[in-house]
């Protein structure tokens, strides 16, 4: 059974599981009971069958212009659970004119009536209409402190169906014409798709088009200022690869109920904008919704999402652009908090960045994901090339811990060569580095298998494949079948994404198994911790070739290059100079101890195997 499957398996249960909880609330509804019995039956069954932090049921009482208000579950301090309302209540007033309403954020709805649930911290209501025949005689609420899940709806809704059944029974009013009953359930029904519309299924917050209306609105009204923020969640794919898509989806839940408990000078509209994208709006500054989604971001790392009883670390990068002081339109508005949202995420992820408007980022963005789409179309179609540059021993007596590294080539569809350089890092940021690592490993091994004749060469896999506990299970069944585990080498670079050293690690240690050793690329280039390398099992510190170069005229990058191999020593671990280029710089890295070099002074990289 796919994972496809098994999320129909269970939302189906979910929903038998529903259906039969709303049954057994209308066998529990006497058929002559009077409205009384009636309510205090739904006193008793209702908070089991509609799981929420508060529900009302307001009944009109007769001809005196008054809702008999019912609190069952969720009453607030000194509230009473049955108290009146003129019948110009707010909730009523709008369930009149539309039938069904879903606020998706309370402190949005400018409604005096609703500001003691806002300080009672519930975000989401839903309200729908109870009838009799054509009339509306009643008006079901639910409130929730977060997202109002799909089933709730669900089960609201069924309710609601039931109680206007009793309709009779709960106004009094003579039994109603059954056609005219008909033409009432098809107006709910076409007023709730237009809410639906307007509403994304799984986090039950406003969609992009919601958001798209949103803005326009803000952007005529007063005051002038205003921000829109454009949030991406990092690593989404790699928690549906590692924990499956139903875990990925209560991420997303998760991550919407903590967006919608933002907090700050004025209240923030939340969007669900994407698949992992969401959007909040706020009629605050650009500097005070930066501020508050730094908040909520050490919030996350500091109090991590739990699902099914484990912790699951999230964090998120944002663009904040201002939705006044320029003549963008909404969907330039849009697109340039985006654009520093993908800046976010390609400058370390897990940060909050504001687009100054002027700033050309959007033709980047744009011009990143053509070249995406050529990288995405390369690796599905095999477009992929290798070449291999040699690595030397520089130490007499010691063999290099690899006789090359094996540099992967794609073409695009006009035939031009991207390089590494082109695309590795917008593979990890679009999530195709997955694929890519397959595709690269796959052709490594098997050109092993098929008589390479180098001893052990090396290849690059990403550090977020080696999280992915199904792209390890994948590489450790291709290794073990070929064979060729002890003739690979695998180089990580050092920039690991942040907080997943343990596991990075727990990936390494099951290919290990197999034979595989691992270098540490790059190293010098970036900001990993010297601890890592106590914590990771390295065979190999191979050194940035910036260090390299720049040795001979900088004593920094000498001391650098120094403490590079001094480190690789203690750990008892081989040490690769990259980037050697002349004899200088040969001279110089044999003198300091690097065990083995690599570079254009032994040769560039060529077609491989036929190197």
């Amino acid at each position: 059974m796919t994972q496809g499957d098994q999320g129909q398996t269970r939302g189906g249960r979910a929903e038998a599981d529903t259906l039969a909880a709303v049954a057994r609330l209308a066998e529990a509804l006497p058929a002559d009971a009077r409205r009384e019995q009636l309510v205090q039956a739904l006193r008793h069954h209702l908070p089991r069958v509609i799981g929420a932090e508060r529900i009302e049921l307001g009944l009109v009482t007769g001809s005196d212009g008054h809702v008999e208000c019912h609190v069952f579950a969720g009453t607030l301090p000194g509230e009473p659970t049955v108290h009146q309302r003129p019948v110009t209540t707010g909730c009523f007033v709008r369930v009149l004119r539309s039938r069904t309403q879903l606020i998706p954020d309370l402190r949005e709805a400018d409604d005096p009536e609703l500001q003691p649930l806002v300080e009672a911290r519930l975000r989401q209501r839903l309200v729908l209409a109870v009838h009799a025949g054509t009339a509306t005689i009643g008006v079901l609420a639910v409130t929730s402190a977060s997202a109002i899940r799909p089933e709730t709806i669900q089960a609201a809704t069924l309710v609601a169906a039931v109680l206007s059944a009793r309709g009779t029974q709960l106004s009094g009013l003579a039994a109603p014409d059954s056609l005219l009953t008909l033409e009432a359930q098809l107006a709910d029904l076409r007023s709730t798709n237009q809410t639906l519309q307007r509403t994304d299924a799984l986090t039950r917050l406003p969609n992009r088009a919601a958001a798209f209306e949103a803005i326009g609105r803000a952007r005529a009204g007063e005051p002038a200022d205003g921000a829109f923020a454009y949030i991406d969640v990092d690593h989404l794919k790699m928690t549906n690869d590692r924990l499956g898509h139903g875990s990925g989806d209560e991420v997303l839940r998760g991550v919407a109920d903590r967006l919608l408990r933002l907090s700050g000078p004025t209240p923030v509209a939340v969007f669900r904008v994407g698949g992992d994208e969401f959007g909040a709006l706020s009629r605050g500054t650009v500097q005070e919704l930066r501020a508050a989604l730094e908040e909520l971001s050490v919030d996350l790392a500091r109090d991590p999402l739990r699902i099914d009883g484990r912790e699951v670390p999230v964090a998120f990068s944002a663009g904040v652009y201002a939705i006044s002081g320029h003549d963008q339109g909404i969907e330039e508005i849009v697109s340039r908090a985006e654009s520093a949202a993908h800046e976010a995420k390609r400058s370390g992820r897990g940060r909050v960045l504001v687009h100054v408007p002027g700033d050309p980022g959007r033709a980047d963005t744009h011009h990143e994901r053509l070249q995406m789409d050529e990288v995405r179309s390369a690796v599905l179609t095999g477009r992929l090339s290798m070449v291999a540059q040699p690595i030397r021993s520089v130490v007499q007596g010691v063999e290099a811990s690899m006789d090359a590294e094996v540099l992967v080539r794609l073409a695009d569809e006009a035939g031009r060569t991207l390089l590494p350089d082109d695309f590795v890092a917008l593979a990890e940021q679009y999530d195709v580095v997955n694929a890519l690592d397959r595709a690269v490993l796959s052709r490594v091994v098997e050109t092993l298998a098929d008589g390479a004749p180098q001893r052990r060469v090396s290849c690059n896999v990403s550090p977020h494949s080696l999280l992915d506990p199904t792209f390890v299970d994948w590489a450790d069944d291709l290794i073990r079948g070929s064979g060729q585990g002890r003739r690979l080498v695998l180089e990580l670079t050092e920039r690991l994404p942040i907080g997943t050293v343990e596991e990075v690690r727990s990936g390494m240690v099951h290919l290990g198994d197999a034979g595989v050793r691992f270098a540490l690329d790059d190293f010098g280039a970036g900001t990993t911790s010297y601890g890592n390398l106590r914590v990771l099992p390295i065979d190999v510190l191979k050194i940035d070739g910036v260090l390299v170069r720049g040795c001979l005229t900088s004593t920094v990058d000498h001391a650098m290059l120094r403490s590079a191999v001094e480190v690789a020593d203690a750990l008892g671990i081989r040490s690769v100079a990259e980037g050697v280029e002349t004899a200088e710089q040969l001279s110089a890295v044999v003198e300091l101890g690097a065990h083995a070099v690599q570079g254009y002074y032994f040769g560039q990289p060529l077609p491989w195997p036929a190197v």
